[in-house]
């Protein structure tokens, strides 16, 4: 003859145990999401970077294509947009990407002939250093020059 099983499922007893749970959770999870938007999937910050990255590439590029013009570097990056130059066969940017995400214009330093140039952003703070929202970007092709100590 088969055995009945009964199961039985605890249940709250107390409304009030409910509502501390829910209080609990609520609290837990609002946290969380102050923590996520403010650093996370939210923050508008993110976007600005993935863009300045590729504003920065995209400047490579163009100063690639003017050195291989011209036979030079540009001393400054507004030759990107316009020169004076026989061999210039630009424009190679428009003005307007001559500016990061923040509104500032994008820092280039030309370091000589034998060396390159070194291109970045200062990011959020438009200062030097900085750190999560506020870190400088640099571009590819200033990276082996960071390597030499420039």
């Amino acid at each position: 003859m088969p055995k009945n099983i009964t199961y039985t499922i605890k249940t709250f007893e107390k409304p009030m145990e409910i509502g501390v749970v829910f209080i609990i959770l609520l609290i837990i999870f609002l946290v969380t999401l102050n923590n996520i938007s403010s650093h996370g999937i939210f923050s508008d910050q993110k976007p600005r970077f993935k863009i300045t990255k590729i504003m920065l590439s995209k400047l490579d590029w163009s100063i690639k294509e003017y050195r291989q013009d011209t036979g030079a570097y540009p001393y400054a990056l507004s030759q990107l947009v316009s020169s004076n130059s026989d061999s210039w066969m630009g424009p190679y940017i428009k003005e307007k990407e001559l500016k990061d995400p923040w509104g500032q214009p994008y820092k280039y330093l030309f370091m000589g002939k034998s060396i390159g140039y070194f291109l970045f952003s200062l990011g959020e703070d438009n200062a030097i250093g900085g750190n999560k929202s506020n870190h400088d970007l640099t571009s590819e092709a200033s990276l082996p020059l960071l390597r030499l100590g420039y």
